[in-house]
């Protein structure tokens, strides 16, 4: 998708970045396994999700909003934008 066509205050279909440091619930304090890798790429942190596009920050840098989430510092970027959602 091309990044001038994103509308602030416009909600996406997206996928979060992978978060590496993420320890998926039931594997606190466990050492990393194939079945923690498994665990992790379920968890709907790493799923499709509606986002909200906030803004472009002072870097350029995408920043979103997820819903059920605090805002992260710093933004919590995106692996891939879908579509708009739109209300019929």
């Amino acid at each position: 998708m091309c990044e001038d066509k994103l509308k602030p205050g416009s909600f996406y279909w997206v996928i979060p970045e992978f978060d590496v440091d993420f320890t998926p619930p039931g594997f606190e304090g466990r050492e990393y396994d194939p079945s923690m890798f498994e665990a992790m790429r379920a968890h709907w942190t790493q799923q499709h999700q509606p986002a909200r596009f906030e803004r472009y920050d002072e870097a350029g840098n995408e920043v979103w909003l997820y819903i059920g989430v605090d805002k992260a510092d710093p933004p919590w970027p995106v692996c891939w934008i879908g579509a708009e959602i739109v209300r019929d």
